[in-house]
């Protein structure tokens, strides 16, 4: 992860929050406590926890484009120093 985001609170809030949807840590009796100690009914935590996940999937498909478009960038400079062959038709 990049150094930045470790700082990003927004961000990783919602990754534990998903981590922790994914590893299954929202038991019937986590969800009680939680419904007692934040004073919500099981639909608002089950809505904290969408929000969570949805946040944390975006960002990391935001990242993975970014990625992408580097890796892109890199190749298509690599290429353009490439020699060019006489019968190539890319100028």
């Amino acid at each position: 992860m990049h150094p930045n985001h470790w700082q990003n609170n927004q961000l990783q809030f919602a990754r534990l929050i998903s981590e922790l949807e994914q590893a299954g840590a929202f038991t019937s009796e986590i969800m009680n406590t939680l419904c007692l100690e934040m004073d919500l009914k099981p639909q608002d935590i089950c809505e904290i926890i969408e929000r969570a996940c949805q946040e944390f999937d975006e960002h990391k498909a935001q990242q993975a484009a970014a990625v992408k478009a580097a890796r892109r960038r890199r190749v298509e400079e690599a290429y353009s120093k490439w020699p060019r062959l006489p019968w190539s038709t890319k100028a």
